[in-house]
């Protein structure tokens, strides 16, 4: 399991995108969560052997200020790069931009 503080500067609905590589069908499924709610399951993200980004099937509702992320690995063959979490409807796009925390 990893985690990640992350700030929020203002409240709002946050998605969630991953940019990951997911080989198999076997191979592409996280455990996801934002504090301390409940883990979502986040599978069936389709395959791919190159970096792709995904949009989690699920938002979070958060309050401004400081928050911690979790991500847990579920099947041994995915990989993951990067997360970029936003308020905004914008999907990333290559590697993705500069870190803002």
């Amino acid at each position: 399991m990893g985690a990640a503080a992350v700030h929020a500067s203002a409240a709002g609905t946050y998605n969630v995108w991953f940019r990951k590589k997911t080989p198999t069908a076997d191979d592409d499924s996280f455990w996801v969560r934002i504090d301390n709610g409940g883990w979502t399951l986040w599978n069936n993200m389709g395959s791919s052997s190159s970096w792709v980004w995904a949009k989690a099937p699920i938002s979070y509702n958060v309050s401004a200020g400081s928050h911690i992320f979790y991500v847990g690995l579920r099947e041994n063959g995915s990989q993951l790069d990067k997360v970029y979490l936003t308020t905004g409807g914008e999907t990333p796009t290559g590697t993705g931009g500069t870190p803002a925390n």
